[in-house]
C-alpha cells in the first residue's frame, strides 16, 4: 500500500487546521466561539492557540519524515510511536 497519497492528504488537512488556528490567533475568527466557549481572555487564547499550532506543526514534521520527503534522521520506530500517540490524542 502506498502511503504517500495519504500523507499528502494529512499534510493538507494539517495546513488547513493551522490556518484556522492562525485566524483565531489574529482575531479573524472570534475566540469566544471556539474551544467550546471556555476561553475568557486573550491570554488564555494565546496559550491555547500557540499550543495547538505547535502540536500541529510537530505532527506535520513527523508526517514529512514518515513520507520520506526529507532525509530520515529519526528511527522509524520512534516516528510510528509518535503517530500512535497522536492517534490516541485525537481520538480523545
Amino acid at each position: 500500500m502506498k502511503r504517500r497519497p495519504n500523507i499528502k492528504l494529512l499534510l493538507w488537512l494539517i495546513a488547513a487546521v493551522s490556518l484556522f488556528h492562525f485566524a483565531i490567533l489574529t482575531h479573524l475568527i472570534p475566540y469566544e466561539t471556539t474551544w467550546g466557549g471556555r476561553l475568557k481572555s486573550d491570554a488564555e487564547m494565546y496559550a491555547f492557540e500557540s499550543t495547538s499550532i505547535l502540536a500541529n506543526l510537530f505532527l506535520g514534521f513527523v508526517l514529512i519524515i514518515k513520507g520520506e520527503y526529507v532525509l530520515k534522521s529519526v528511527p522509524s520506530r520512534a516516528i510510528n510511536l509518535i503517530l500512535w500517540a497522536y492517534l490516541f490524542l485525537f481520538g480523545l
